[in-house]
């Protein structure tokens, strides 16, 4: 069983209620948001019952589990990010700039497939920020530049690869959830390579499809 941080001159119940609010969203250990290289995407654990459960219930305090909003692969050089319904949390998308960064001379590519969210405008500033310098470097070295694909059926998450485009000399495209031919053809992605990005989006779409509000998150 889970169970909350000691904390002095707090109750079990109360205990348990902080836990819950600053974890939310938190799984079994070794469950997360990305992979390494390679690595098989493994099976989401839900959270299990709280030991003071029963105490919440009463208490009118409920444990709530949540899927990740964001979840993220490496596979072949290419960086594979699914966005739930709702907005990525702010340590998922650090979590996303960190792998950015890890290799941005030798990436291939990023195709994103959103089933609604996409980040709020702070994090997508602070993705330009990290963004641009690696951009401007690839560029220096030689190296094609980093497309990136956007496939929603949002018209408003797939606007955002528009504006990103002016920034990005028209790297950035947008393209429907059925647009494969034409996202993997913007990506410049190989036959041999499509159906296992294909395989891997989906396997990543199961950790993601029921996010914590249940509703797509409208871009801010």
């Amino acid at each position: 069983m889970l169970r909350a941080p000691a904390v002095p001159g707090i109750s079990a119940t109360q205990r348990c209620a902080l836990f819950a609010s600053r974890r939310l969203g938190w799984f079994d250990e070794g469950v997360g948001a990305e992979n390494r290289e390679g690595a098989p995407f493994g099976p989401l654990r839900p959270r299990r019952p709280c030991e003071h459960s029963t105490k919440m219930a009463r208490a009118g305090i409920r444990c709530v589990a949540v899927k990740p909003n964001l979840a993220i692969q490496s596979l072949r050089g290419w960086l594979l990010l699914v966005h739930g319904p709702a907005a990525p949390t702010a340590e998922e998308w650090q979590r996303y700039l960190d792998m950015l960064q890890q290799s941005p001379l030798t990436m291939r590519g990023q195709l994103i497939h959103s089933l609604g969210g996409a980040p709020d405008s702070a994090q997508r500033a602070r993705s330009i920020e990290i963004g641009k310098p690696l951009f401007e470097e690839r560029k220096k070295r030689g190296i094609p530049a980093l497309r990136t694909a956007v496939m929603s059926q949002s018209a408003a998450v797939r606007a955002l690869a528009t504006v990103s485009n002016w920034l990005f000399d028209d790297t950035f495209l947008g393209f429907r959830l059925d647009d494969w031919e034409g996202t993997f053809a913007h990506l410049g992605v190989a036959p041999t390579d499509r159906e296992a990005l294909k395989e891997a989006v989906n396997t990543l779409k199961k950790h993601v499809e029921s996010g914590p509000e249940g509703a797509p998150a409208k871009p801010r």
